[in-house]
């Protein structure tokens, strides 16, 4: 565990530091640069072994939010789930990915994180639809949406006593937003 902590420290390090000497990001409100921030995806099973899934303008996907705040990940986790209603087991990280893009010049670090529904009714925010779907069918949603993130929840859920790594490549084609493998997945621990 101290192992993982650390490498999330330095990957969080070295993105911080590349956001730094990379294009010069849009002054915030305070005058200083934007930090870069990774996007956590959180994926919540029930005892049903059923997915909590949201529908959004953009399509299907898990739980999910860029991490601004200033919390530690466990807190973070626990308001993201409570955001729809729910309250979780202690996540555990499944995956440490990143995404490159074709039209923009930053990449992306995704952090997958697993919990165990424990309580609450879900919640729908506005704008989301918000059920809970079979895993086969909800994988297959999070692929029609972008193939990666169908991928991703997958594997880490495959083989949940392994973090995983790896890399994809995004792009828009006909106004849809499609992902191919840059880098095969890989044990990180």
């Amino acid at each position: 565990m101290q192992k993982i902590l650390i490498l999330l420290l330095v990957l969080l390090g070295v993105q911080f530091v590349s956001a730094q000497t990379s294009a010069v990001p849009a002054p915030t409100p305070n005058g200083l640069p934007e930090v870069y921030s990774p996007l956590v995806q959180f994926t919540i099973i029930n005892d049903k072994n059923e997915i909590l899934m949201r529908k959004t303008e953009y399509g299907w996907m898990t739980p999910a939010q860029r991490f601004y705040s200033k919390q530690n990940i466990h807190e973070f986790l626990t308001d993201l789930a409570g955001k729809y209603g729910v309250k979780t087991s202690s996540p555990k990280l499944a995956g440490l990915l990143t995404y490159k893009y074709t039209f923009k010049s930053n990449g992306d670090t995704r952090l997958f994180f697993v919990a165990r529904y424990k309580e609450g009714k879900i919640v729908s925010p506005k704008g989301e639809e918000v059920v809970w779907l079979p895993k086969k069918e909800a994988i297959e949603k999070l692929r029609s949406t972008v193939e990666s993130l169908g991928t991703t929840t997958n594997q880490v859920l495959s083989y949940p006593k392994t973090i995983w790594g790896g890399s994809f490549l995004l792009d828009v084609i006909n106004g849809k937003l499609k992902s191919q493998v840059d880098e095969d997945f890989y044990p990180i621990n």
